[in-house]
């Protein structure tokens, strides 16, 4: 730890990469923690808690083993970091759904009031919800509509910048185990043989895409077998690949 530079928290969400991350990009500008609580509050099911188990010792590996895990509620966990290292800056990329949206609020107003910095980015859409309204000002309710009015507005950019990993900070902390993510009756063997997890394994995927099956999509996607899919569904909700990437 360089006692010259402060610390900052870098607190993952539904972003598990280090590509196209500003936040964590920014955080590594110092001494970073970089944390992932598992609130049990916020409610997954079995085969996601399968995914972000794997996604987390892949992120993990990226980090080399600097990620820190905590479980409960996330707010007293940042405060509590608060106290045990001088932290000036937290940052995180923005979740959407409206109960993360107050959780994250409340959070914000209470380190402000700290005198912390806080910042969050968007790091998993092309176009937020404030970004694309009608012209009286409420959200469209017919795609066809939103989507007309999206593309007048230049999205986001990928952010290409890799973060300096080497100013990553362990902590004393939970280890990924510890959550106890996977299932006591070992239904997840299956799933795992039919899918790899991680950025790694998103990058991939979507490069094989890229040159093996768009061209044949539109008719290949009415028919599994062909195989003509991304199948990146899965990356895209852990935050693993962003769609900054695939649109550039």
């Amino acid at each position: 730890m360089d006692k010259n530079k402060p610390v900052a928290i870098h607190w993952f969400r539904q972003d598990l990469r280090t590509l196209d991350n500003i936040s964590l990009f920014e955080a590594c500008q110092n001494n970073c923690l970089a944390i992932y609580i598992f609130d049990p509050q916020i409610n997954i099911g079995a085969a996601s808690k399968v995914w972000l188990h794997h996604s987390l010792h892949k992120l993990n590996e990226k980090l080399n083993n600097n990620l820190n895990i905590y479980f409960g509620d996330s707010k007293k966990i940042i405060l509590d970091l608060l106290k045990k290292y001088p932290i000036k800056d937290v940052y995180w990329n923005r979740c959407y759904e409206p109960e993360r949206i107050k959780n994250d609020t409340d959070i914000k107003e209470t380190l402000i009031k700290l005198g912390i910095n806080v910042k969050s980015f968007n790091a998993s859409l092309l176009w937020e919800p404030f970004n694309v309204y009608k012209e009286d000002k409420n959200p469209y309710k017919i795609f066809s509509a939103f989507y007309r009015a999206a593309i007048k507005i230049e999205p986001n950019a990928i952010f290409n910048k890799m973060p300096n990993l080497e100013n990553c900070l362990k902590d004393d902390c939970l280890s990924i185990d510890d959550l106890k993510l996977l299932p006591k009756i070992p239904w997840d063997k299956n799933m795992l043989n039919h899918w790899q997890i991680g950025q790694d394994s998103a990058l991939e995927k979507f490069n094989y895409f890229l040159h093996n099956s768009l061209s044949s999509y539109k008719q290949g996607r009415d028919f599994p077998s062909l195989q003509k899919v991304s199948y990146l569904s899965p990356h895209l909700h852990f935050g693993e690949i962003s769609p900054h990437y695939l649109r550039s």
